[in-house]
């Protein structure tokens, strides 16, 4: 009898906790929704009514477009939304469930508030005890220029003067495709080469996976209109290995809502303390 109970036991499915919830790409998908439509609205938006050039973009976003045009999809090929698509592929091959949960979602937002403090933190610090690049205006676009994201074209000559709605809406499209391209594809691809291909150690391999994703992410933030400085190089370096092991420990969807909240945090910041005309 005893035999009997402890055998149904083991059959019986267990039930997944939040931590493996909140990591599925369904509920990943679901949490960082409203940020994908806000940009795809928001900017073609602010382009229409407000005579943003159509050079103002985040640069990872481009870079993805590109790869895709490489490999022989060009963007008018692909679906708007490339980031909806990857995560509905993702999960039809898992086969999960397709129920939404918005309770969920709430508990990943409060968690994404814990791990976005300790970044601003350290931004809001970093910049004020070692400073801005020499010569830099302490200006809005200064602060935003600090801001961990490529915020104009580099091969666009056109200046537009930065307001909130435009800089919110950058920082948004900074946390889903820098993290696309730094954290989901470029970590991702560095330790499986290292922990398959070279065989090092978990460890190792994790190490250098963060490593090597956060040098690039740090050496992407800089461009003729932001020419490199070590100050600036050491924050998003050290911004990216933060963001790499949150990613690592807590998944595509927590760390693309911390890299967005920090840079609408950093942007409202930087918005006050501008000076009024």
């Amino acid at each position: 009898m005893n035999r009997e109970v402890t055998t149904a036991r083991r059959r019986q499915p267990r039930t997944p906790g939040y931590v493996e919830l909140s990591r599925r790409p369904w509920h990943v998908l679901m949490f960082i929704l409203p940020l994908v439509v806000a940009y795809e609205i928001a900017l073609p938006l602010l382009r229409r009514h407000h005579e943003v050039p159509a050079t103002i973009d985040i640069h990872s976003r481009r870079l993805v477009y590109t790869f895709f045009d490489y490999i022989g999809l060009s963007p008018s090929h692909l679906p708007l939304l490339l980031i909806p698509v990857i995560f509905i592929v993702w999960h039809l091959v898992r086969g999960d469930s397709w129920r939404v949960k918005p309770s969920l979602y709430g508990l990943m937002l409060l968690e994404t508030i814990c791990w976005t403090l300790p970044l601003l933190v350290l931004g809001l610090t970093w910049f004020a005890v070692v400073g801005l690049p020499a010569g830099e205006p302490a200006s809005p676009t200064a602060l935003l220029w600090a801001a961990p994201w490529g915020l104009l074209d580099a091969s666009s000559s056109t200046t537009v003067s930065v307001n909130w709605a435009l800089g919110a809406t950058l920082a948004i499209g900074a946390g889903l495709y820098e993290e696309l391209m730094f954290r989901l594809g470029c970590l991702t691809l560095v330790h499986f080469l290292a922990a398959d291909c070279l065989k090092l150690s978990a460890g190792w391999a994790f190490a250098l996976a963060v490593g090597v994703s956060s040098v690039l992410f740090a050496l992407y933030h800089f461009s003729p209109t932001n020419p490199f400085s070590w100050p600036a190089f050491g924050f998003y370096f050290v911004a990216g290995l933060y963001l790499g092991v949150v990613f690592a420990l807590r998944g595509f969807g927590i760390v693309a809502m911390t890299h967005a909240l920090y840079d609408i945090a950093y942007v409202g910041i930087a918005w006050s303390a501008a000076p009024s005309a």
